[in-house]
């Protein structure tokens, strides 16, 4: 695993750590460093989710559909702005959205 701490300052932006596992697993310390990234899930969620049928999907514009998470948006421009502890993302009408949730048909 990578430390969050090491990588600041090194990289030409910014540091972003996925969430713990709850539970009994541990707690990360304030002092990791990186802002966590999709705060409302981690990687036992992703896992979970997947295996119940979400996948990463993508929409142009609109909200959040119920029973999705937004990840992150791409810009028109190209600049990706991930969702955050830190930074709430509000989409722009022609924004992409990167949502993890089940696929729309």
């Amino acid at each position: 695993m990578v430390d969050p701490v090491g990588l600041e300052g090194t990289v030409d932006g910014p540091v972003y750590r996925l969430a713990p596992r709850r539970g009994s697993h541990g707690v990360v310390e304030p002092s990791t460093g990186g802002d966590v990234v999709f705060p409302n899930i981690n990687r036992s969620d992703v896992d979970r989710r997947y295996a119940d049928g979400d996948t990463v999907v993508t929409r142009v514009g609109g909200t959040v559909p119920s029973g999705h998470d937004l990840l992150c948006v791409v810009h028109p421009d190209g600049t990706l702005v991930p969702a955050t502890g830190e930074q709430a993302v509000t989409p722009e009408p022609a924004d992409t959205l990167v949502l993890l949730g089940r696929a729309v048909g």
